[in-house]
């Protein structure tokens, strides 16, 4: 399961905010992520190295290589 969350004007409820994997600002660009699923691939991947980023530089964890996973 897949969770955006679309952020406007009036603002976005924090837990859903927190649930979700990505966030867009239009419909439209939520629309064309459906339409071009590498696109979400993409944004995905690098959201998992952002987070394996911060946390290997905040917490010191060893080199993390996702290739090496089953």
């Amino acid at each position: 399961m897949l969770g955006i969350a679309l952020l406007q004007e009036e603002g976005l409820y924090t837990q859903t905010l927190m649930a979700s994997d990505i966030v867009c600002t239009d419909i439209w660009d939520v629309l064309n992520y459906l339409e071009k699923p590498n696109r979400l691939k993409a944004t995905l991947k690098g959201v998992a190295l952002s987070i394996v980023t911060f946390l290997r530089g905040s917490l010191n964890f060893p080199k993390f290589n996702p290739f090496n996973c089953i």
